[in-house]
């Protein structure tokens, strides 16, 4: 559902997608998704505000969250100069996460009431000791300072957007498995339509203006939710990332 609007480029398409997912079945014969799809679908039936249409109805059937947009400043863009990139920001996030109650996400599936997550949080560190004793977590912290530390993995890769467009993509989810899958659990950064950045390509060694100031973003916070750990009303509880 989060992904129709992207998917589609527009308001209208976005509903065309939903009505023909659920087209075939009758209304008493749809389990819930497919209920949902068919309410979204309606949205396209008038030519005006059908974005707009399709957001309310999404927001209405509990698939929207309210979280603001980061805007990363003065990213270099090709033909057009510093611009400033919207962007879901790690520390926002992180503390929507943990405030809403679904620290299950980042716990493996364990919440945060319970006594169970800290020992999940030593077992995996102790298992990834074994696979990488060098890492620098293990020169930083102690042993009892990892059982609040949250592991998480950050992705970057080229895809293929609307139309066949390539597109780069920055995201992040928890390392930690919680009983859902990967496509649940990934969390859009940012993303930059390849004519932002290819004009900006020099090989890997010499990185990407463009992808390199996102990417420095995201790093800068993710240093805070490191040292720091991220803003949350469960500060006490000491969690760091």
């Amino acid at each position: 559902m989060f992904l129709l609007t992207s998917q589609a480029g527009n308001g209208s398409q976005a509903a065309l997608i939903a009505r023909g997912a659920a087209s075939k079945r009758k209304a008493w014969e749809m389990d819930a998704d497919d209920y949902h799809l068919a309410c979204l679908g309606g949205s396209g039936r008038s030519t005006k505000n059908s974005l707009r249409n399709v957001l309310r109805g999404m927001n209405r059937l509990g698939y929207s969250i309210s979280l603001k947009i980061t805007w990363i400043p003065r990213v270099p863009v090709c033909d057009v100069g510093p611009v400033d990139i919207p962007a879901i920001g790690l520390l926002d996030m992180l503390q929507y996460i943990l405030d809403s109650g679904r620290s299950h996400m980042l716990l493996g599936g364990h919440d945060i009431g319970g006594d169970t997550w800290c020992k999940v949080l030593n077992q995996f560190w102790h298992r990834f000791e074994k696979h990488d004793p060098t890492h620098c977590i293990f020169r930083d912290t102690s042993k009892s300072e990892r059982d609040y530390l949250i592991p998480l993995l950050a992705y970057g890769d080229e895809g293929t957007g609307k139309r066949k467009h390539p597109v780069w993509v920055l995201a992040w989810k928890p390392a930690l498995f919680s009983n859902m899958n990967s496509y649940f659990r990934t969390i859009l950064i940012a993303t930059a339509s390849h004519a932002l950045y290819s004009q900006f390509h020099c090989g890997y060694a010499g990185g990407n203006q463009c992808l390199d100031a996102i990417l420095d973003h995201f790093i800068k916070e993710a240093r805070i939710a490191y040292h720091q750990g991220p803003p949350s009303q469960l500060e006490t509880v000491g969690f760091r990332v």
